[in-house]
């Protein structure tokens, strides 16, 4: 069996690992536009706070690791122009590449209205998310001073943070009443604003960018609101993907991704889609939806190759489980928040926890959760500690995945030690306001 994998990033690098496991003897070939596969984008504010030195070392694997590890036909600058009939695909220079079986994992790019379309933005209205737009922001940055980074989102943040780290002066502006509105609920998000703004950045929350003009070697940021005039516009949203290519032939959502159904198979026999070029069900609505996160490129790559032999393992969706840490603060969140409440099918119950880490310190983590009152299953958490607590949002996750309820939580077993934890089992303090 012939396996090609359109497009180097997480989805398709592991699409081409799971299929060299399920399929030892097949001939896996991976095409990539870039001139390189892996790239980790949207971390340059690791390069910004000197925990990395280059460019390079945000990279997940090299082309040369994935051909001598797993036997993978790793193609660079092979540029996908057309699907073809006959299980062909046309490449830029007239190749023609057959398959036996096609993953499309093309990911996603930042396509905005400021500026044009990514790579046709002025001097001064840049993106980020490839390398080479990285490269070309950190070419910029000794030259500039004052910097506005639009998108109040994990990456907006990301950035902004290590622009301050780098000594500039940051403007953040989010359309959204608060930071990270897809993940957390405002009273949650409020100690990272206080702290974000403590560290030098202006915020500008409730404020939709609604024109850009470059003028005299500054860019001027126009809102309902107010005027902003800086050196340098970063955009930190619009990231979506781009599936025109596919539109004659293969079967497209409104928003563009490519339909699928639970194995991951497209409207054309023997082509998958994965990653970011699909849309994937979120669980506590039932709702596909388009969610742009690592976890669940490297899942959807994975049922993929699982099922290009034959149908086997449907797409369980996502929790859309998040965590960073931003501004001095450890924060995550999985499944519902309140806010989405409006969009679940039965009433919520919410508690929230505020609690020491261990014996010995006056570090506090914060619990919000959020319970069905019907079920009492728990349907969604988000956490903010100051303390490197986040992997307890793994065992929320699981929590929601198996529809536990709170009072199958509260009989969960942990270990104890004074310096990590306290005697009394976290999720034995959880509330169960159905108690009698």
């Amino acid at each position: 069996m012939k396996i090609v994998i359109i497009g180097g990033s997480f989805a398709g690098i592991q699409a081409a690992i799971t299929s060299r496991t399920y399929y030892p003897q097949a001939e896996i070939v991976l095409l990539e536009k870039q001139s390189e596969i892996g790239y980790i984008s949207g971390s340059l504010s690791l390069l910004l706070q000197g925990k990395i030195t280059n460019l390079d070392q945000l990279s997940w694997m090299s082309a040369r690791q994935l051909q001598e590890e797993y036997q993978i036909d790793v193609r660079c600058n092979r540029a996908v122009v057309g699907l073809m009939e006959g299980n062909q695909l046309q490449l830029a220079d007239n190749e023609i590449v057959s398959y036996d079986r096609l993953i499309i994992a093309t990911g996603s790019g930042q396509y905005s209205r400021y500026g044009g379309e990514a790579g046709e933005a002025p001097s001064r209205i840049l993106r980020f998310k490839k390398k080479s737009e990285a490269e070309v922001l950190l070419e910029w940055l000794p030259t500039v001073q004052k910097i506005a980074v639009i998108g109040g989102g994990q990456v907006g943040l990301e950035l902004s943070e290590g622009l301050i780290h780098a000594n500039k002066q940051v403007h953040l502006f989010e359309s959204s009443s608060q930071l990270l509105f897809r993940y957390l609920d405002a009273e949650m998000a409020a100690p990272l604003t206080k702290s974000a703004a403590a560290a030098g950045v202006q915020l500008h929350l409730n404020a939709y960018v609604q024109e850009l003009q470059e003028k005299n070697d500054q860019v001027t940021l126009i809102t309902a609101n107010e005027q902003e005039t800086v050196d340098l516009v970063l955009v930190a949203t619009s990231t979506r993907p781009d599936n025109s290519l596919w539109d004659d032939t293969l079967n497209l959502n409104d928003d563009g991704t490519i339909q699928v159904d639970r194995w991951m198979q497209t409207s054309r026999p023997n082509v998958f889609a994965v990653g970011d070029a699909v849309q994937v069900i979120f669980q506590p609505t039932g709702e596909a939806m388009y969610i742009s996160l690592v976890n669940n490129a490297i899942r959807t790559a994975k049922l993929a190759a699982a099922n290009l032999a034959g149908l086997k393992e449907e797409d369980s969706g996502t929790l859309r489980t998040i965590g960073n840490y931003l501004f001095g603060y450890y924060l995550g969140s999985t499944g519902l928040t309140e806010s989405e409440g409006i969009f679940y099918s039965a009433p919520l119950r919410t508690q929230t926890l505020e609690l020491p880490i261990n014996l010995f310190t006056k570090e506090k983590q914060r619990i919000k959760l959020l319970v069905d009152e019907q079920t009492h299953q728990l349907v969604g958490a988000q956490i903010v500690s100051t303390a490197p607590v986040l992997e307890i949002l793994n065992r929320f996750a699981e929590a929601i995945r198996l529809k536990q309820t709170i009072q199958q939580l509260q009989q969960s077993e942990e270990f104890f030690h004074p310096a990590l934890n306290l005697p009394q089992p976290l999720m034995a303090r959880i509330e169960d306001p159905y108690e009698d």
